[in-house]
């Protein structure tokens, strides 16, 4: 209810002060018939390793040092030297880049990076 209030007064003083400007883009937008300024966000369907890979590697860049590249094989306490709270800020970066949310026996289960890439490959939320 006060989501669809809050959308009205939106549309409401964006169109008004749309009426007023003089930016020909967003008067050109709703001219041509938009009813809203705010368009959802879509992510692409499919994440490939290599993305997700170098992703993991640059959200997670504080926590393993800059020069070790990330491999498939590699465990995260014994290769990378995480302890279990280092472990734990690992997969919290990962769900922030990617935008999700693993329970805790999911988290528990991850102990390689080709673990973590294969569970946000085939997770049809993470973006």
């Amino acid at each position: 209810m006060f989501r669809l209030a809050a959308q009205s007064a939106i549309r409401a003083s964006v169109r008004s002060t749309v009426a007023r400007s003089a930016t020909p883009s967003v008067a050109a937008y709703y001219k041509a018939g938009a009813t809203s300024f705010f368009q959802p966000r879509f992510y692409s369907t499919k994440l490939t390793q290599d993305d997700v890979l170098r992703r993991i590697q640059e959200a997670t860049s504080h926590l393993v040092e800059a020069k070790t590249e990330l491999k498939p094989e590699q465990n995260l306490t014994t290769d990378l030297g995480l302890d279990s709270l280092d472990a734990a800020e690992y997969l919290i970066a990962v769900e922030e880049e990617f935008d999700i949310e693993m329970d805790e026996d999911t988290a528990n289960q991850l102990k390689t990076v080709g673990q973590v890439v294969e569970y946000l490959v085939n997770n049809p939320d993470a973006n």
